[in-house]
């Protein structure tokens, strides 16, 4: 009967292992995350273009004053792998209740944007976006990039900042239309969630 008993529990014991090993990626992945947030909120000094691939947002003002958004990542000058984005709006204090778009950071596949070259399958993209929507009629987007180089050794960040209040003077869009989040409009963005030829 002891023995029964020590073997139960350390039947559970293991279960209990394995379970939390499921839970590490997870874990691994909030962190990541949790530590590009805080770098963007770190930042001093954010650019409107980057010299090495296109960088554009749409904004949409809805009638109830809250506004959607969409920033896109386009036309890889270089070879850029294991691209990740996140996008912090007004600037706000890090919540773990509170989730910012991302891509790249909790997916499983890996994101590559390379000149020329598009396989979605394998991970090669032209290009993708982001969306999200926010309550407030003046939205303020801080926005990071992450990439590697070929030897996926070298990492490189880019930090950016739009308003929708000046979209005019970063190529952004603002529209009067009454949109929903997942709705495309007028988008270069295919079924796939890619940007279009």
């Amino acid at each position: 009967m002891k023995r029964m008993i020590f073997c139960l529990l350390v039947l559970l014991l293991l279960m209990g292992c394995s379970k939390q090993d499921g839970n590490t990626i997870s874990e691994e992945k909030l962190d990541k995350y949790a530590s590009y947030y805080r770098a963007v909120l770190d930042c001093e000094n954010f650019e409107s273009a980057s010299r090495y691939f296109d960088i554009y947002t749409e904004f949409h003002t809805n009638q109830d004053g809250s506004v959607i958004y969409y920033v896109y990542l386009d036309n890889a000058q270089i070879a850029m792998y294991d691209v990740e984005v996140i996008a912090v709006e007004n600037m706000q204090a890090y919540q773990e209740t509170d989730m910012m778009p991302t891509k790249g950071i909790f997916e499983d596949q890996k994101f590559s944007m390379i000149p020329y070259q598009y396989n979605v399958d394998a991970g090669y993209v032209k290009g993708f976006a982001i969306s999200g929507d926010a309550d407030a009629g003046n939205l303020q987007l801080n926005i990071m990039v992450v990439w590697k180089d070929v030897t996926r050794l070298n990492s490189f960040r880019e930090f950016f900042e739009f308003n929708n209040l000046d979209a005019g003077a970063f190529g952004s869009h603002e529209g009067n239309d009454e949109v929903q989040i997942g709705e495309i409009i007028d988008s270069p963005i295919d079924e796939e969630g890619n940007l279009a030829d």
